[in-house]
């Protein structure tokens, strides 16, 4: 996605990528692996007490590109 945006705007995909991560207030990816651990977690005995909760799982975005 920031590779596509990057070409439409003519810049970089490194300004792209840093504009983007300037916009989640961690500065970083979000892994596949985060992502599997927070399902695993949710769907684990130690998550049976989390109920009705939206869990946002995005690096503290506060806006898209």
């Amino acid at each position: 996605m920031i590779e596509a945006k990057a070409q439409r705007r003519g810049m970089a995909f490194a300004d792209a990528e840093a504009e983007a991560l300037s916009k989640t207030s961690m500065r970083t990816y979000v892994t596949q692996r985060q992502l599997a651990d927070q399902i695993l977690l949710l769907c684990s005995e130690r998550g049976r007490t989390i109920g009705g909760q939206a869990v946002s799982i995005c690096g503290d975005t506060q806006m898209l590109m």
